[in-house]
């Protein structure tokens, strides 16, 4: 194998012209014939018996293709081992069909990869986390007082025109540039008028509407549309009102707590509402701590990552998102509508979780940190209780679900994680590569518990 060139071709996407000695293809036509000719079932002949040259005029072509395949595969697999690089991608392969290409000639070809880029480890040694004094505050007592008020609300039919904090039962029919705009389009919508959560001039445009009422909108989308591809062109919506509403809500008093439950005052209530408060304090302060280290580590550590990663990881957030918006009634088409910024927060969210993974991934192999049998076993236990079900249930998911490589990559980034956590002047030294094994020999000795539960 011979690399002619190395090329940057985008964003961690490298492309290797290589060439590669005819042996070698002779070696892995050798071994196709090999194989093939064990189990080859031929018209006229024996089971495996059929003559090498009967073989090549039946199979040549296919042969010589395949043997070509997996020398380029191989000889590239090489290539990026010489060059020092990680793909993460599968390699994509050009120039290797030559019609013209004659046996005792090497095969030169070129293949294109996405790789994990190197980079130089900032010092981490001396990172600690921001200590915060938090404590609960009053504000955050009526916040979640008034979260609950809202709760409570009823909302009833008004006759008169839209106004501001109105909320607008309507259907809107959009078109872009003339032709039907599906995604703005909807049999049934609620909106809040005057909250902006909607497209810029859409709310502003139902102010003083009747019911029954038709308003024809022209609008512009904004340069932070979700759809990049529809910023700045005209959208029309003609948009009828069904309906107008206007929030009403309880009084803070004593039948607002006791219809809240056990309470006969609304002091009780609030004293309950700042007890629980401070129950989940100790959990903000933790992840606050571990926030203050992840951004320490993103800052000290600036290099592009490989966009098909950012993408896996992109798609798996959204996923979430929609999954959880689902539960609740939405869905994430809607939660873009009403938020615009969502698809830009959701891509650098993604990019920097990609890059963390990749720093943590760095200094695990510093430390000497590996994640032992023990070691997932109790983050997925904690996973499972963290969700309310049963831990065997959880495993067994994780299993058929054929999820174990990522939950433990997951265990390994905690594991990193807390190490960091910990004051630089307590931290451990590492433990020797020899006594590491025999620690996780030891731990992938205990069974995980079997079955326990009904499936979920």
């Amino acid at each position: 194998m011979k690399i002619l060139e190395s090329t940057d071709v985008g964003t961690c996407r490298k492309k290797l012209t290589v060439e590669i000695p005819p042996d070698e293809v002779g070696k892995e036509l050798e071994d196709i014939y090999a194989e093939f000719s064990r189990s080859a079932d031929v018209p006229g002949f024996r089971r495996g018996r059929a003559p090498r040259y009967v073989l090549q005029m039946r199979y040549g072509r296919a042969f010589t293709k395949e043997a070509i395949r997996k020398a380029a595969e191989q000889g590239f697999k090489e290539a990026l081992k010489e060059q020092g690089l990680r793909a993460v991608t599968e390699p994509e392969f050009d120039g290797l069909e030559n019609p013209t290409r004659k046996e005792d000639e090497p095969i030169t070809f070129s293949g294109e990869v996405e790789f994990i880029p190197k980079f130089e480890l900032a010092d981490y040694t001396q990172l600690r986390p921001a200590e915060q004094n938090l404590e609960v505050t009053e504000k955050e007592v009526v916040e979640t007082l008034e979260s609950l008020r809202k709760s409570a609300a009823l909302y009833q039919s008004v006759e008169r025109p839209v106004q501001n904090g109105d909320f607008v039962t309507c259907s809107v029919v959009a078109t872009l540039e003339g032709k039907p705009f599906e995604e703005a389009s909807h049999p049934e919508i609620i909106i809040e008028v005057g909250s902006k959560r909607y497209i810029k001039g859409f709310e502003d445009g139902l102010l003083g509407a009747t019911v029954g009422e038709t308003r024809e909108l022209d609008i512009v989308l904004p340069d932070d549309y979700p759809v990049e591809e529809n910023r700045g062109k005209q959208a029309h919506f003609s948009v009828t009102v069904d309906e107008i509403k206007v929030e009403q809500l309880p009084e803070l008093d004593d039948d607002f707590a006791k219809d809240m439950g056990d309470f006969e005052t609304i002091a009780d209530l609030k004293d309950h509402i700042r007890k629980g408060l401070e129950q989940s304090l100790e959990s903000r302060k933790e992840q606050n701590l571990r926030e203050s280290i992840r951004r320490q580590l993103l800052d000290a550590n600036q290099f592009d990552v490989p966009p098909s990663m950012v993408q896996a990881r992109l798609n798996y957030i959204q996923a979430v998102q929609d999954m959880e918006l689902r539960r609740r009634g939405s869905s994430l088409d809607e939660a873009r509508h009403l938020n615009q910024n969502l698809v830009g927060q959701n891509q650098i969210r993604a990019e920097e979780e990609t890059r963390l993974s990749l720093i943590l991934d760095e200094i695990a192999k510093r430390e000497n940190l590996e994640v032992s049998e023990e070691d997932y076993r109790v983050y997925v236990s904690n996973l499972a209780r963290r969700e309310n079900v049963d831990p065997v249930w959880y495993f067994r998911r994780i299993e058929e679900q054929d999820l174990h490589a990522y939950y433990e990559r997951n265990a390994l980034e905690e594991k990193v994680m807390n190490f960091l956590m910990i004051p630089p002047e307590d931290r451990a030294p590492a433990p020797a590569p020899d006594q590491q094994t025999e620690e996780s020999q030891a731990a992938a000795s205990t069974k995980m518990p079997e079955s326990a539960g009904d499936e979920k």
